[in-house]
């Protein structure tokens, strides 16, 4: 039986839903959701009705939930998205 702790979550998560989500959109729905063809589409449907359950953690539009492809990317396009707030505050 494993008996390990993991407590860094802000990196990733043993989360069976997560795994199980992620392997079918690999599998099933892994077309380039910027492309014209029908598996592109679907794809871009699937990252909308991601956007759309933004809601769930305070999202009021679906374009307010931004998908990054790591921590980097995230923490940098906060920054970006607020700086233009703390220059007109004088921060």
């Amino acid at each position: 039986m494993d008996r390990s702790v993991y407590l860094d979550y802000a990196a990733t998560t043993r989360s069976i839903r997560a795994s199980r989500t992620q392997c079918s959109l690999l599998h099933e729905r892994f077309g380039n959701a910027n492309s014209l063809y029908a598996l592109g589409r679907d794809a871009a449907r699937t990252l909308d009705d991601a956007r759309s359950g933004g809601r769930r953690i305070g999202a009021s539009q679906p374009d307010e939930v931004i998908f990054t492809s790591g921590g980097t990317e995230s923490d940098n396009t906060a920054i970006i998205g607020l700086a233009p707030r703390w220059a007109r505050s004088g921060h």
